[in-house]
């Protein structure tokens, strides 16, 4: 299902129109969504695909998706020798922001053109599932949780799988036939004496903590799914005792740097472990830092996720929902070539002051197409690496809520729209919750729609002609 109307960027060099298009692709297999959009998990196992032409020859070129949410999300390759690319573009997990979605695209030159598609909920996945208790300690886990699922076709049969937080997804009990009762519904137990068929054979289910994921597959033939989230939670949790992390089969990260933070390690480290909490990184409040990390993957067709945890709260757990960063990943590295992972952090506003824990996780990927991304930041790895660092976290130096450098939001304190005035071009418009969340961003715009947001104190960072200013703004 191709655009209908293919986006077009143009740039006048010389005296001559030279026109940038690229167009992008939804079509895939067992795909039945609308044009121009692309279904959850489909965006997810397969991608789009971008194609486009006017762009430089044999240039570098940077892929940025926005989400509905404003996450970013980048990637690169390059262009043929007529100024041709073509490209297959996924989503990181196999649950995405569902919505409208903008991708620009951009050569070395400074040559753009962008497009738009749309991520759209499968309509099968209708079956939900209410977990009581959704949280529990690692203690608690003989008595466990029970799950409610309900919308399953009555007296269907039902599969379920369990993906902790430090491997993939077995399924449960895969020796007792699960069924539907006549109302559509199941009770399950999630437990000590649950069992799990691994590629060792059924297994019983061990502890870990972090964020643990149910996903329901009918089996009636009507093909509906639905998934559920609990969560499990250490005994004591204590910022002087995290939880152990490790991996069975050592492969190193080798390098990280983030704000002052620069550490270089061992390509061929065998421990799985390194703990370098005796190196510190500095930070402010409401300031960005960018996270560069680098890793021997062990092998040119092998890939490796980064995931970084930081205890912004100092509350002892490193899996809070705004404490987990999927930094990016590398294929084929050796961990002392140029490839890396990089991704810009905010430190949140109400970040606790003072000495708190980074973890980094390397873990090995079955593919570009089916990353698995740690949701926990403990527990045992097949392949890859745990290392641990400190950050200091200290109060941000004064930032006026007035403009620098004549750039003025107005008005201040705002209701619905704000505006941004400077006598240069403003080439963004990002706006931060009181947590370091980016809630809302807008390109090639002065005026940005805050109607919807609660009220509260908002940071507003500004790009405007490539400089980067930050402003706090009061939404009524």
């Amino acid at each position: 299902m191709k655009l209908k109307n293919a986006f077009f960027a143009s740039l006048l060099l010389s005296g001559m129109l030279s026109a940038q298009t690229i167009a992008i692709d939804t079509t895939v297999p067992n795909n039945p969504a609308a044009e121009n959009s692309i279904l959850e998990y489909w965006y997810w196992a397969y991608g789009i695909k971008v194609t486009g032409s006017g762009f430089a020859a044999n240039s570098a070129i940077k892929f940025t998706s926005v989400d509905p949410q404003g996450g970013l999300r980048s990637l690169s390759s390059t262009t043929d020798a007529t100024g041709n690319i073509t490209f297959q573009f996924n989503g990181w997990t196999n649950v995405s922001p569902l919505g409208y979605y903008t991708l620009k695209v951009e050569d070395a030159s400074g040559k753009t053109a962008t497009g738009n598609y749309t991520v759209i909920k499968d309509p099968k996945s209708v079956i939900t599932g209410t977990a009581t208790p959704v949280e529990f300690k690692m203690m608690d886990f003989d008595s466990g949780s029970t799950i409610k699922v309900k919308n399953l076709v009555p007296y269907g049969q039902v599969k379920i799988n369990v993906g902790n937080p430090a491997s993939g997804a077995w399924e449960l009990n895969k020796d007792e036939e699960m069924y539907a009762d006549g109302n559509g519904e199941l009770d399950i137990e999630l437990n000590s004496n649950s069992r799990l068929f691994a590629p060792a054979g059924m297994i019983p289910l061990e502890p870990i903590e972090g964020n643990w994921t149910l996903s329901y597959n009918d089996w009636s033939g009507e093909g509906l799914k639905g998934s559920t989230k609990i969560r499990v939670l250490p005994n004591n949790p204590s910022t002087s005792s995290y939880c152990g992390a490790s991996a069975i089969t050592s492969e190193p990260i080798t390098s990280v740097t983030f704000a002052d933070l620069a550490n270089n390690s061992d390509p061929n480290a065998g421990s799985s472990y390194e703990n370098f909490v005796s190196k510190v990184g500095n930070i402010e409040r409401g300031k960005e830092y960018k996270m560069t990390v680098k890793g021997n993957a062990a092998g040119s067709w092998k890939v490796s996720t980064f995931t970084a945890f930081i205890d912004w709260n100092q509350n002892g757990t490193l899996d809070n929902e705004n404490e987990i960063y999927r930094i990016g990943f590398v294929k084929g590295s050796t961990g002392m070539d140029d490839m890396s992972a990089e991704l810009t952090i905010r430190v949140p506003e109400n970040a606790v002051l003072g000495n708190t824990r980074l973890r980094l996780l390397k873990v090995n990927s079955p593919s570009t197409f089916a990353m698995f991304w740690p949701t926990g930041a403990c527990g045992s790895y097949n392949n890859g690496q745990i290392e641990d660092y400190t950050l200091a976290v200290k109060e941000a130096l004064a930032v006026n809520d007035a403009s620098i450098n004549k750039v003025q939001l107005y008005p201040n304190p705002v209701k619905d729209v704000l505006t941004v005035s400077s006598n240069k071009k403003v080439n963004s418009i990002s706006v931060y919750n009181g947590a370091g969340q980016l809630v809302k961003t807008i390109q090639n715009a002065n005026t940005v729609n805050m109607s919807n947001l609660s009220a509260g104190v908002y940071v507003v960072k500004t790009d405007v002609e490539g400089k980067t200013e930050t402003s706090k703004v009061i939404k009524k």
